[in-house]
């Protein structure tokens, strides 16, 4: 996963759908503000791109969404 492109897409979308295997990619790009297990769906994480900062969380389908924070 490339940085830039993914901080292309946070500045173009507020939402992004990631296939449940770009997990690991993600977080070595991405430094972990927050982690909290939700215990129903895995972690729910608040994250740092490149001064973007982003909520990643699953869905119970394994997909991965990265919500982008705009406060």
């Amino acid at each position: 996963m490339e940085v830039g492109d993914l901080v292309e897409q946070i500045e173009q979308q507020a939402i992004i759908a990631l296939d449940g295997e770009a997990l690991p990619e993600l977080l070595d790009v991405a430094e972990v503000i927050r982690a909290d297990n939700t215990c129903v769906t895995g972690w729910i994480r608040i994250l740092c791109i490149d001064r973007h900062f982003v909520v990643q969380e699953q869905t119970p389908e394994g997909e991965i969404l990265i919500r982008r924070l705009t406060s």
